[in-house]
């Protein structure tokens, strides 16, 4: 069981890299498909937490720049036994806007 947490500007490609790696086997938690929900972040929390209780390897697909953002999901990962892993989606500014 894994957990992947996709770091990178808004627009860097991050919900492609998922989509190209990681669609058939992980479960996608995205804020950007929660919109206009209240308590995002701990909506996000439940999702993930509810997935690793399943058994379920799952990516977490936000911007997560800081360390405070993703401790909840590696503390969350931890507690279920599952391996985490980050990546950086690297993208200039301009890029990102272009996309």
């Amino acid at each position: 069981m894994e957990c992947v947490i996709l770091v990178g500007l808004p627009g860097a490609g991050k919900t492609t890299f998922y989509r190209e790696r990681f669609a058939a086997t992980h479960r996608h938690v995205s804020k950007d498909l929660m919109p206009h929900a209240r308590q995002r972040q701990e909506q996000q929390d439940r999702l993930v937490r509810e997935a690793l209780a399943a058994g379920a390897s799952v990516v977490v697909d936000n911007t997560n720049p800081a360390v405070a953002d993703r401790a909840p999901i590696i503390l969350a990962a931890r507690e279920h036994g599952a391996t985490v892993v980050g990546y950086y989606v690297e993208a200039s500014t301009r890029e990102a806007v272009a996309r």
